[in-house]
């Protein structure tokens, strides 16, 4: 066995010429494809970042309205609740002297009825005591 310097001058020849045809067909245009998707990946993490923070934004900004027209509306709530409270407590008052005004005259025109039987009771008692001794009269009691 003995070493064909020809063979291997050759095949170290092909090996440099196969690497430089490969290389310039082969490798070069799948890492620049390689490169470039690398690129836009990173464009895409970029994209997405910055949505995200435009989002987050967002939010914040619609937590805040959120959280003030909250506020307002509570606001809003507890006036409307204190008005018809103080609106309750008028009509309750009012019902109230209605009342005791209802009460009053009932109680004057119970009084008046009252005074009226007493004085036809006082005028038609000695009327009424004369018919019944009159009857015991007759029957001789």
């Amino acid at each position: 066995m003995t070493i064909q310097f020809e063979v291997v001058i050759w095949t170290v020849i092909n090996f440099f010429l196969l690497y430089g045809v490969l290389h310039f067909l082969l490798f070069k245009p799948v890492l620049k494809v390689m490169d470039e998707r690398d690129a836009k990946i990173k464009q895409g993490k970029a994209i997405i970042a910055e949505r995200e923070q435009r989002a987050a934004e967002r939010q914040t900004a619609v937590d805040g309205y959120d959280a003030t027209r909250e506020k307002r509306l509570s606001a809003r709530v507890d006036a409307g609740l204190a008005a018809v409270k103080a609106q309750c407590a008028e009509d309750v008052r009012s019902a109230e002297a209605e009342t005791k005004m209802l009460i009053s005259a009932d109680k004057e025109a119970l009084f008046a009825e009252e005074q009226a039987l007493r004085e036809a009771m006082a005028k038609g008692l000695p009327a009424l005591t004369d018919s019944v001794v009159q009857r015991l009269l007759e029957k001789g009691l």
